[in-house]
């Protein structure tokens, strides 16, 4: 799932920025060049797919999915490992914005509506209650866009948010997606990060913060918004304001990592086995910083971010690697997180 500011419509919306600047680091073999191979299609095929296809063209999207980062190239989606086989045809451009992945069998992705991949079958659109809004044709002032989605492992519990105040419900009986009914006080508000522990403990935030318990929405107020939301458990959701990063024990926000004045763009955390591993840049200027999570403990690196590259969004393929994509669409570079260096990636 990834995350970014964009406008829409002269609108900022709030999803998510990681903008930075940045030194010139030497290129280094790229696995994903055009050409390339990341290897061929072992499973998990789908209508119109061809098992000899390569991994080639530019990447457009990266994001972090159930099953690990994977990126939008061409028109495939691919996981981000070497060697990594094409996982499924990437769904039309209006459906990029936010990709939730079950199993390397079904998955669904957002934008201007939702569709849902199963094995053999390829994308079909899954309804909601409020097409006309969703429609790329809508006037702008009407018009909803769909900025995250996440499911649960199994399928069953799934919610989807966006501009306008939108935030949707999934019935995995009919396949439907219905709008919540929010407050008065928080309608309207752009929402652009999701977390779906369980039918009873979601998180949404955007230009508020708000909890589901499986009955109601509670909101949860910061000065300015939140700009980017993360967790691994239900003790350890952490969340990018103005004023640094706070964490949810579980019972209490903790304001965790103040950071002077600069603003911190949307955290990443994933856990790998016993390991928690977060990462973050600073957003909207050059020469920004990394910050990295250890455990609870977010720290900065004495490393800055290559000089001719501006990042969109940032995933984690494991406790030592990130991967980082180019506002417009010309790269995607590395980071070691064990010696703080980056390099080129692909393209």
């Amino acid at each position: 799932m990834r995350a970014r500011y964009f406008n829409l419509c002269g609108v900022a919306l709030l999803l998510a920025s990681l903008t930075a600047g940045c030194t010139s680091i030497p290129t280094t073999a790229t696995l994903w060049a055009p050409g390339s191979s990341l290897g061929l299609v072992s499973g998990g095929g789908g209508k119109g797919e061809n098992e000899g296809m390569p991994v080639t063209g530019v990447t457009s999207a990266l994001y972090q999915t159930e099953i690990g980062p994977i990126a939008w190239k061409g028109v495939q989606l691919a996981t981000m490992t070497a060697g990594s086989p094409k996982l499924w045809n990437a769904p039309s451009d209006r459906y990029g914005m936010a990709l939730a992945v079950a199993s390397k069998s079904i998955g669904w992705a957002a934008g201007a509506g939702i569709v849902r991949y199963e094995a053999g079958n390829g994308w079909t659109t899954e309804a909601t209650d409020m097409e006309a809004a969703l429609s790329p044709t809508a006037p702008s002032s009407q018009r909803v866009v769909l900025t995250d989605i996440a499911v649960t492992p199994a399928g069953d519990v799934g919610f989807a948010v966006g501009t306008k105040g939108t935030v949707l419900k999934y019935n995995a009986v009919s396949k439907t997606w219905a709008k919540q009914q929010l407050s008065e006080a928080v309608k309207g508000k752009n929402f652009g990060s999701l977390k779906v522990f369980a039918a009873d403990d979601v998180w949404v935030a955007g230009e508020t913060l708000l909890h589901y318990d499986g009955t109601a929405w509670t909101e949860h107020v910061f000065a300015g918004g939140v700009s980017g939301l993360a967790a691994n458990a239900p003790n350890n959701v952490w969340i990018s304001t103005t004023d640094g990063l706070h964490r949810w024990n579980g019972t209490t926000w903790e304001h965790a990592f103040p950071v002077d004045g600069r603003t911190v763009g949307a955290p990443r955390i994933v856990q790998f086995g016993d390991k928690v591993v977060g990462m973050a840049v600073e957003s909207g200027v050059p020469m920004g910083e990394v910050y990295v999570l250890t455990e609870t403990t977010w720290s900065r690196e004495t490393v800055t971010i290559p000089r001719e590259v501006a990042f969109d969004t940032v995933v984690l393929a494991d406790e030592n690697t990130a991967y980082a994509k180019t506002y417009d669409n010309s790269g995607v570079w590395k980071y070691d997180l064990k010696n703080r260096v980056w390099s080129r990636f692909s393209d």
